[in-house]
């Protein structure tokens, strides 16, 4: 799980669809759906390769999603967004 970076000072507020905002500080863990900038995320460990890409955390950037697809030998649109790009890998992949 996709952590917020440890030299955060101050609070982050994370919001998901359907669900209660949560607050989060440097250190805590990002629950499964919810929405934060890969600005405030700490570096996500290096995968220890099989050959195969590893799918980036729910909420990374669309470019991060981008390049796993592409990394599946998917093709994907300009105006995909980072959730098209999601649904895309996992009906594909």
């Amino acid at each position: 799980m996709v952590k917020i970076r440890a030299d955060l000072d101050g609070v982050v507020h994370v919001y998901s669809d359907g669900a209660d905002a949560k607050v989060l500080k440097a250190g805590d863990e990002v629950p499964e759906g919810y929405v934060v900038g890969d600005h405030l995320l700490d570096e996500p460990a290096e995968p220890e390769g099989d050959g195969e890409p590893k799918a980036p955390a729910g909420n990374a950037s669309r470019a991060a999603w981008a390049e796993y697809a592409a990394g599946l030998g998917l093709e994907v649109a300009d105006d995909a967004t980072r959730n098209d790009i999601r649904a895309l890998t996992q009906t594909q992949g």
